[in-house]
């Protein structure tokens, strides 16, 4: 009978649903699949398949699935906020904003869909767009970390220093081993030039999470900027150890050993930045510089005209006298 086929359809959606949460991608979209083939106008299903296919990486097939919920039903939200998602990862940021806001239409009170709308916003540069959406995200949700965490990122790139910290602080509040919003804080303490305050929460998002690199490098940071060398060096050398591709690591690391006389290995941490693809053009003075003082002329040259190219549009008040010592070595530079 017609309710024996949905009946099963059901149980192949439930086996997909089992599949898709203990990591099993493929076995979830068979089992789905099968379900549609039995209750081809299922939104849960078609919703639940475009899930399995997005965690399993396939953006487009996980879009498919989406419309087709959509096209069954044109009123179903979280087909909008989910297909959102999808088109931020790829970035269409443009279309991410449009499904939200079609979702948000159909569901104001989805905290979620204004919190995802909010860091669309934000990733245009519409900061003061992504925190109305946070704010009311958090008005429907107040118990929601992430968002006063992502609103205190705008707020930071706002230059509002102290509320960023507030908002950064209430997610800590809410969740205590959000290890991200120490990170967080502590490099707005650090842009405050509260050393230890920043030092202090590097060291807790360190505890809470020990494989966060980017915690190392920036406590390194700070602990160079209170003249603790040492100290910086020891974090720099974590931060690489953990992850092997950050070339901001071996660039500061490298900036910090020139600053040392440990020129050999400041040269060794320089060469693997810009192997690592850094377009930072004080690692190609630095290096440049360097090279120089070996001898090493052609490679000295060619990092000075790649330092000329990438800041011939720089405002930056160091760069005109930098040119100048470049063109005291290298008189045919100057152009």
């Amino acid at each position: 009978s017609y309710q024996k086929i949905l009946s099963v359809a059901k149980e192949e959606m439930n086996r997909g649903i089992f599949k898709h949460t203990h990591g099993d991608f493929d076995g979830a979209i068979t089992e789905y699949t099968q379900a549609i083939l039995k209750d081809p106008k299922s939104v849960s299903i078609y919703l639940n398949r475009g899930f399995a296919k997005k965690d399993k990486g396939d953006f487009d097939g996980a879009i498919a699935d989406f419309n087709q919920a959509l096209l069954i039903d044109s009123q179903s939200w979280k087909a909008y906020l989910n297909r959102g998602t999808i088109k931020k990862d790829k970035d269409d940021i443009e279309g991410a904003i449009a499904d939200y806001s079609q979702a948000i239409s159909i569901n104001p009170q989805c905290s979620l869909a204004y919190s995802n709308r909010g860091n669309a916003k934000h990733d245009k540069g519409n900061l003061d767009g992504a925190i109305a959406d946070y704010s009311q995200a958090i008005s429907l949700n107040p118990q929601y970390a992430i968002t006063f965490n992502n609103r205190g990122n705008a707020k930071y790139a706002k230059k509002d220093f102290d509320a960023a910290i507030a908002d950064y602080s209430q997610a800590i509040s809410i969740n205590p081993q959000y290890s991200l919003a120490y990170l967080n804080r502590g490099n707005v303490k650090r842009e405050k030039d509260d050393l230890d305050g920043a030092i202090a929460d590097y060291s807790q998002a360190i505890s809470i999470n020990p494989q966060e690199f980017n915690a190392y490098h920036n406590r390194g940071l700070a602990k160079k900027d209170k003249g603790d060398f040492n100290g910086a060096l020891l974090d720099y050398d974590q931060s690489i150890a953990i992850n092997p591709q950050y070339s901001l690591a071996y660039s500061n690391r490298g900036l910090l050993k020139q600053n040392k006389g440990e020129d050999d290995g400041a040269l060794t941490d320089f060469t693997r930045a810009i192997d690592l693809g850094t377009n930072d053009p004080n690692i190609y003075v630095a290096r440049g510089f360097l090279y120089s003082n070996k001898r090493e002329s052609g490679k000295a040259k060619r990092d000075f005209i790649q330092f000329l190219q990438l800041t011939k549009n720089s405002n930056d008040p160091e760069v005109p006298r930098i040119r100048e010592l470049i063109f005291g070595s290298f008189p045919d530079l100057k152009k």
